[in-house]
């Protein structure tokens, strides 16, 4: 059995407006409760082996928005506040058998999923509050799986896979705008692998996923029903290591391939939906490692991609700018990491010390024109140290050493992205001191 409990109160959004500050006319609060449990029973049934896992999930979200720039539209007077709560609740369960010690190994399995999303949204002033929005949201799926390796050699398997599901999507807006969305479908998903224990393991793959069709809030679509995703993906990887398990190198050169992609965009409310974006893909190669050149560490990694939209859908209601820049939001072209770590004794007790750097590299942030912004671009230095003292473990870590400057991938207000410049810089600089004391 296991739990999760987590409370979060900000008492003001993150986002700014003129370097590291912002003024409204109101703060802008969030409230964050997050509860989860679960319960998982293994053990053999004869020579099989069993497993069920049934998790809960509780999860309320809640934020506040300064919309005075509404009031007019409103018919009432500044300050105008936006509240929304959301809250969450998911049940799953999930059994398996399976044969590890066959000749040929499988498994097999079901799950069933429900969810239900309740959204209300409205507008408070002194004068008058009105209600913006009240949707209620239920999503059950049903689903079969199984996969079986075939050994074709000592070092050289075919693992063969299948999923098949049913998934229909209810979804209950404020006024005469009840939806429903059924789907089938199956998704396979196959592998083939080589394996040595004294090289390590390389992989062709390939898999695929759906994401059920859903619904639009978005007041900018004239068309509700939002195709489901559909993702295709084939990869070649490698996890090797060498020089007596000093070395160890991982990565893969990978593409994928997305149908109906799903986009944010801001609707003349100020409030946020969703549409179809259209198809898109996917090519990169992304390279780590790690040395052990004692007393020192290395770890590096890089990633270099290509993510674009292809083919856009016929309804372009976020390209109202006729932009020609089809990166898809959030994934940069390039990222990479560095890090060295230097072991030594002080006072007689093993400790360490080490500095990492990090760069992300530019992006945006939405197709829609009016929350598209350049976002990445910026490298960030970390430092720290750690000293085990018997049970007692001391270290302290810095965070953005040179406290540098970038805009993160996260929205501000959306009621005046029209007529502010956002952004949501990184952290600042920020040193952390930790004590941990073993048992």
């Amino acid at each position: 059995m296991s739990g999760i409990g987590q409370r979060i109160d900000a008492r003001d959004s993150q986002y700014a407006t003129s370097g590291l500050s912002r003024a409204t006319a109101i703060a802008e609060p969030q409230d964050n409760d997050f509860l989860s449990g679960s319960l998982d029973i293994h053990g053999p049934i004869g020579s099989l082996d069993a497993q069920s896992t049934t998790s809960i999930v509780s999860h309320e979200f809640g934020s506040t928005y300064d919309a005075s720039v509404m009031a007019a539209a409103l018919g009432t007077t500044a300050p105008v506040a936006y509240v929304e709560d959301r809250a969450i609740r998911l049940v799953t369960q999930e059994v398996r058998l399976s044969d590890p010690t066959a000749r040929h190994p499988w498994i097999v399995g079901a799950s069933i999923l429900h969810a239900t999303t309740r959204l209300k949204g409205r507008f408070e002033s002194d004068a008058s509050t009105v209600i913006a929005r009240d949707d209620k949201e239920a999503v059950f799926e049903a689903a079969m799986f199984a996969e079986g390796t075939q050994r074709l050699s000592s070092t050289l398997d075919l693992k063969i896979g299948l999923r098949g599901f049913v998934t229909v999507n209810d979804i209950e807006q404020q006024g005469p705008d009840d939806q429903s969305t059924t789907k089938l479908g199956v998704t396979p998903s196959g592998t083939l692998s080589w394996h040595r224990d004294d090289v390590g393991l390389i992989w062709l793959r390939y898999a695929s996923a759906i994401r059920p069709a859903g619904v639009t809030r978005a007041s900018i679509s004239t068309e509700q029903r939002i195709p489901g995703d559909e993702l295709q993906s084939i990869e070649m990887g490698w996890r090797i290591h060498g020089l007596d398990d000093r070395l160890s190198l991982s990565g893969a050169i990978f593409g994928s391939f997305w149908e109906h992609l799903r986009s944010d965009v801001v609707g003349s409310d100020g409030l946020f939906g969703t549409v179809d974006a259209g198809n898109a893909t996917n090519y990169g190669v992304e390279f780590g490692g790690r040395f052990d050149a004692r007393p020192y560490t290395i770890d590096f990694g890089t990633t270099i991609q290509r993510a674009r939209l292809t083919s856009p859908a016929d309804d372009r209601a976020y390209d109202r700018a006729g932009q020609d820049d089809r990166r898809l939001p959030v994934v940069p072209d390039y990222s990479a990491r560095l890090g060295i770590t230097r072991r030594f004794s002080l006072i007689g007790m093993p400790a360490s010390g080490y500095v990492t750097a990090r760069y992300i590299g530019q992006t945006r942030l939405s197709f829609d024109p009016l929350l598209d912004r350049p976002a990445g671009d910026y490298a960030t230095i970390g430092a720290g140290a750690t000293l085990d003292d018997g049970p007692r473990h001391w270290s302290v870590a810095i965070d953005n050493l040179l406290d540098g400057r970038g805009n993160s991938f996260g929205f501000g207000n959306p009621f005046t992205l029209a007529t502010t410049t956002q952004t949501v810089p990184i952290r600042p600089r920020a040193v952390t001191l930790r004590l941990a004391i073993g048992l």
